[in-house]
């Protein structure tokens, strides 16, 4: 690898209990063939186990590649910004002009990755983030599963990829985190920070405000599906409520179109789980149900949010969830 003041690309890589498969991420990093440099910064939340131990080896190891950060707090669950902000101040600080990303429990396959995405990236001067092909590692069933990208490019073995943009980014999952390579200076960071949510999901519209997207046709990392996460280990329903939360608050300060079926296809799944909840015992959330009827009265659909109110038939329900609107 080259040596150079900066390095061309900087890697994001959030660490937290990742001991069991951090290995893997971090050897897909190091056995990166490139003309250019590059750095990954490693970012260990607090974690419980092992995973600072195994990043302090390799960062002995490979001192030009792993720039580690160790916390002793978890900044995560603070939910105060402060985790993007650390992130965000050492990619600032390498001047790099792509960021990539992997977080600890993902990993890379392909060891001319980056070379790929960044090629691709310079002679491309309207494309702003690129992603690839990738496998899905099921954790519990031990099995690799066909990417969702298949479909997409079946029967195109011979096509270098699929260019998407913000309208249809969300129409089919052009993106994983692991798979992203993206324009440094297209991530407006300030207007990233206004958004009421945030997430890759949000920083991938956010970079796309810019220009296009561009998905190779290479299988160059594997996405582990891990049921002990924080969300995997939340119930349907409560991620019924996170999608529907995400989409909603998004088109809600973006105004943008692009938001608005996702929002209201997850406002009709929270609203099957709350009538559900209802009719057969009588318990539901308050909060999420006034969260659906008040984005019904905003997108104008009044008739459908009174409508599904009568049906509940509980009406001292239907009474308190119309209080207010």
């Amino acid at each position: 690898m080259q040596q150079d003041k900066h390095p061309l690309v900087a890697i994001k890589c959030l660490v937290f209990n990742h001991e069991l498969y951090l290995r893997d991420c971090l050897n897909g990093f190091v056995m990166q063939q490139t003309d250019f440099p590059f750095v990954a910064i490693v970012h260990d939340d607090a974690s419980t186990d092992h995973s600072a131990d195994i990043i302090r080896e390799y960062a002995a190891k490979y001192p030009d590649i792993i720039c580690p950060i160790y916390e002793t707090e978890n900044q995560y669950s603070k939910s105060d910004g402060s985790l993007g902000r650390i992130m965000n101040a050492a990619v600032d600080a390498t001047g790099a002009k792509y960021i990539a990303m992997c977080e600890g429990d993902d990993y890379w396959t392909d060891p001319r990755k980056l070379q790929k995405q960044v090629s691709f990236l310079e002679t491309h001067s309207d494309c702003v983030i690129t992603s690839h092909r990738y496998k899905i590692y099921d954790q519990e069933q031990n099995t690799f599963e066909p990417d969702y990208l298949c479909t997409a490019f079946a029967g195109k073995k011979q096509t270098v990829g699929l260019r998407f943009l913000k309208e249809n980014y969300l129409d089919f999952p052009y993106m994983q985190t692991m798979s992203v390579v993206y324009r440094a200076d297209s991530f407006d960071k300030d207007y990233y920070m206004s958004l009421a949510v945030h997430g890759d999901l949000v920083l991938f519209y956010v970079v796309l405000r810019q220009g296009f997207g561009f998905c190779m046709n290479f299988e160059g990392a594997v996405y582990r599906r891990s049921y002990t996460g924080v969300y995997a280990k939340q119930s349907w329903e409560r991620k019924h409520y996170i999608g529907f939360n995400l989409y909603s608050k998004m088109y809600h300060h973006t105004k943008d179109v692009v938001f608005l079926p996702h929002a209201k296809s997850h406002a009709e799944l929270v609203w099957g789980d709350i009538k559900k909840n209802i009719l057969q015992n009588g318990v539901y959330d308050a909060k999420m149900a006034k969260a659906v009827l008040l984005f019904w009265w905003a997108i104008g659909e009044r008739k459908k949010m009174f409508i599904s109110l009568c049906k509940l038939k509980k009406w001292k329900v239907v009474c308190f969830l119309s209080k207010g609107l």
